[in-house]
């Protein structure tokens, strides 16, 4: 995951600074690709951001109020107002390129599992959250493991220090989210499908990499012991607060689907979608590429849901379970990779050695 973090980081950076400059390519076909980007931005991009600031302001309120009385009902409050927190940020996650990449807006938000030691460190010490060395003691997971974990909530230092993650991570939406202003025009402008363009990086952040390294890997595989042959329960998304693990999962999924489908983030309605893009494609070439992504995504979807709510439980008594799910995203990746970019004509730079 730190590896990658890395990787990503570079190719998101390279990407946006292309946007404009190499977005212009001809239109091989009549699709409206700017309708398209411009749903996408409008409608999902900037609403979700949106959201998240709405509820890190509300976690950060909840925490004011613990704070002036650590009581054991403020805490649930709190607690309540970390979990929707960190369910917007499941919505909003995805759109991990340009102003996102530019903020370090993923590492300041979930990388897990998060160092327990670190935070004890932070705590009775010195820390810079602005530190490569910090970025697995702050976000969600962090402040899951001071509210859920085995853990006094109620000294100065730690309540210091759990008041300093919540406002950097509001910060860096805040920061992301204004940076959006700056370049949006750009980016719908940006009609193209090679790497530069905006299509062009849904596929080379969004549609790809998100997909396989903070989806599949991340939620399923890597506790699941994919790669390894060893289930690593302690890897998991909400290892101390496990019963949320499926509904972070499943909400991460929703999301991801909204996006190839052009849903509304607000209230679902869809407008003009990538999804329509391979219908036309599939129209002009005779093939039946949206039926069987439609279906891959109901499929994953379902099994999502299928699973019980504490991954942690899963990793140590079925991991099987967790790596049906994967097995699953991995048809959906060489569907994305191999047949629907070629079918769109989008250079697909990203690479992975994952064999897919």
């Amino acid at each position: 995951m730190r590896i990658s973090r890395i990787i990503l980081l570079s190719i998101g950076l390279a990407l946006f600074t292309a946007c404009g400059k190499d977005g212009g390519q001809s239109n091989p076909d009549n699709f409206d690709r700017s309708a398209v980007i411009e749903n996408t931005v409008d409608h999902l991009i900037l609403p979700s951001y949106g959201d998240l600031i709405d509820e890190m302001m509300a976690l950060e309120s909840a925490f004011s109020t613990y704070k002036d009385e650590t009581t054991a009902s403020n805490k649930d409050a709190l607690k309540t107002a970390w979990l929707n927190a960190y369910l917007a940020w499941q919505d909003a996650a995805l759109w991990n390129f340009g102003p996102a990449e530019s903020q370090g807006l993923m590492t300041a938000m979930n990388i897990y599992p998060t160092d327990t030691a670190q935070i004890v460190s932070n705590i009775n010490g010195t820390y810079d959250l602005n530190s490569i060395a910090q970025i697995d003691a702050q976000g969600f997971p962090a402040l899951e493991y001071m509210l859920f974990g085995n853990f006094d909530l109620t000294q100065a230092n730690a309540l210091l220090y759990f008041e300093a993650v919540v406002m950097r991570m509001k910060d860096k939406a805040l920061n992301t989210a204004n940076q959006w202003a700056s370049v949006k025009n750009d980016f719908i402008n940006s009609t193209g499908t090679d790497q530069g363009s905006a299509l062009g990086q849904l596929f080379n952040s969004t549609f790809l990499p998100y997909l396989e390294v903070h989806q599949r890997e991340a939620k399923f595989g890597i506790p699941g012991g994919q790669r390894t042959g060893q289930p690593d329960p302690s890897k998991v998304e909400c290892r101390y607060a496990r019963v949320y693990s499926k509904q972070l999962a499943l909400r991460a999924f929703q999301a991801y689907r909204r996006a190839w489908l052009g849903m509304s983030h607000t209230d679902h309605n869809a407008g003009p979608s990538v999804m329509d893009y391979v219908a036309y494609m599939d129209n002009r070439n005779g093939t039946s590429l949206e039926t069987k992504l439609q279906d891959q995504l109901d499929g994953i979807e379902l099994a999502i849901d299928g699973l019980d709510d504490d991954f942690y439980v899963i990793a140590q008594s079925n991991p099987q379970l967790l790596n049906d799910v994967w097995a699953q995203y991995q048809l959906m990746v060489f569907t994305i990779k191999t047949e629907i970019s070629s079918a769109l004509n989008v250079t697909i730079s990203y690479v992975d050695s994952d064999g897919d």
